[in-house]
């Protein structure tokens, strides 16, 4: 399955593409610079990856939560880059997303992911793996650390 990932819902703009065999990415930390700086990257990962729009079976993007901005940029190019190649979207949860990272990287299986919200906020989760994906103990909110 021949997928593109991004996701800006922190001041880190990450995109990915790959098949499940072969994968690019690249992770910038570009702030507030979002609009400037997907696009370009989403040109250069996909032509690194040998892949057109419409050669992708899907478009994977951060949903949030997150910076508002950012999700909403996230949203608006995936929608756009969807509908252009009639290609289907698939949301992804950031903080399971940063759950599935941990279990990659760490092993771990019990995750409480959290994400800066400011104004002394997180956006924060509880994850637990059951075999091949997760469960979700406590769902995504803002509150207090």
């Amino acid at each position: 399955m021949k997928l593109l990932a991004f996701d800006t819902s922190t001041r880190w703009l990450t995109v990915g593409c790959g098949d499940g065999t072969s994968f690019v990415a690249r992770a910038e930390d570009v702030g507030n610079r979002h609009s400037e700086r997907l696009l370009p990257l989403i040109h250069t990962l996909l032509a690194e990856a040998g892949f057109t729009l419409r050669t992708l079976d899907g478009i994977a993007f951060g949903a949030g939560p997150g910076a508002f901005t950012g999700v909403r940029i996230a949203c608006g190019v995936a929608q756009g880059l969807g509908l252009g190649a009639d290609r289907p979207l698939l949301p992804v949860c950031t903080l399971e997303a940063i759950a599935q990272s941990a279990w990659r990287d760490h092993g771990v299986t019990a995750v409480l992911p959290c994400l800066d919200a400011r104004m002394r906020e997180v956006y924060a989760a509880a994850y637990r793996r059951v075999e091949s994906g997760w469960r979700e103990v406590q769902p995504p909110s803002v509150q207090p650390p």
